[in-house]
């Protein structure tokens, strides 16, 4: 289950007003969740240690992780949630891309893509540690930390394109 799906569920009819999801739902949504937030850093950690740059053409695990100095072991795991993703899929010779996921893994794509990963990572854990502090500020997107600053502009340049292409042309003067 997405969280899409999870979300759904929460709007149709099954929300507190008609007693809601019973304990088991309850945890297994969570389960859910916490599996989601699993994949997610496998797939950053993929993309930071450049292991899905090596599978333009299908490439063994032994061989990626020489390339990209990640044990072979940590590789086999973190494609093996790849795969799991569709990301990957596995050939004779080991892993390659999926075409879906070639295009997002090099180049500009693949900065803003990381970028996008960057920015969600760490707002979600900025989020965690001001509750833990007990000082969530109510103030809006106000963020001063460099890492996150350097990925919010990354991932913001996909959108430059986009306005250029449609909104711009479109303006006067």
């Amino acid at each position: 289950m997405t969280t899409v799906g999870i979300a759904h569920r929460a709007t149709s009819g099954q929300g507190p007003e008609h007693g809601g999801p019973d304990p088991q739902e309850v945890r297994q949504r969570i389960l859910e969740l916490t599996t989601s937030v699993y994949a997610f850093s496998a797939l950053i950690s993929a993309l930071e240690l450049g292991i899905l740059d090596e599978l333009s053409a299908a490439e063994s695990a032994a061989e990626i992780g020489r390339r990209t100095g990640a044990p072979e072991e940590l590789v086999v795991a973190l494609l093996d949630v790849a795969l799991s993703l569709g990301l990957v899929r596995r050939t004779a010779a080991g892993f390659a891309c999926t075409t879906g996921a070639a295009a997002l893994v090099g180049g500009k794509a693949k900065e803003i893509l990381q970028g996008d990963l960057r920015s969600t990572h760490l707002q979600s854990a900025d989020l965690i540690d001001c509750a833990g502090r007990r000082d969530i500020p109510l103030r809006g997107w106000q963020y001063s930390d460099p890492d996150l600053l350097e990925a919010q502009g990354v991932r913001s340049t996909e959108a430059v394109g986009a306005l250029s292409r449609m909104v711009f042309p479109q303006l006067e003067g």
